[in-house]
């Protein structure tokens, strides 16, 4: 399915709240709360907005977080079941996210109460970190 097949998915709703600042070319997202169909993520995210290279950090947290319906509710298809003998399910890369981070440093900071992974793998307490930095990501 292409890209733009996928735009056209039904989506859920989607409400977000925050106290946004700017300073120059900073953009701050203070007390961030984002709401999508029954999920909530609430936290900071500081972006510049032209610099070179682009610039974010951000920081996330969810008490509740179903990964597999998140994808459904941002308009996505839910991830097929894993292969037997395989933990995860192999997916196409999302190309055209990826030529959007292209030039861009950053980093997301996550940490979440509950994470239920599409194949019904529960995590508890469950806290990472990924890291952007051009065509790196760690």
């Amino acid at each position: 399915m292409g890209w733009a097949q996928r735009q056209l998915r039904s989506r859920a709703p989607l409400r977000a709240r925050a106290v946004v600042s700017v300073s120059g070319d900073e953009v701050k997202l203070r007390s961030l709360d984002v709401v999508l169909g029954r999920h909530r993520m609430t936290g900071d995210v500081r972006f510049t907005r032209s610099a070179s290279p682009r610039k974010f950090t951000a920081r996330l947290e969810s008490d509740d977080l179903d990964w597999g319906q998140a994808l459904v509710d941002a308009g996505d298809m839910r991830p097929p079941p894993a292969p037997p003998g395989e933990l995860f399910p192999v997916r196409p890369l999302p190309w055209p996210m990826l030529v959007a981070l292209e030039g861009t440093q950053g980093s997301v900071d996550l940490k979440l109460g509950r994470l239920l992974l599409p194949d019904g793998i529960e995590l508890r307490h469950a806290s990472g970190r990924l890291a952007i930095d051009g065509d790196r990501l760690d």
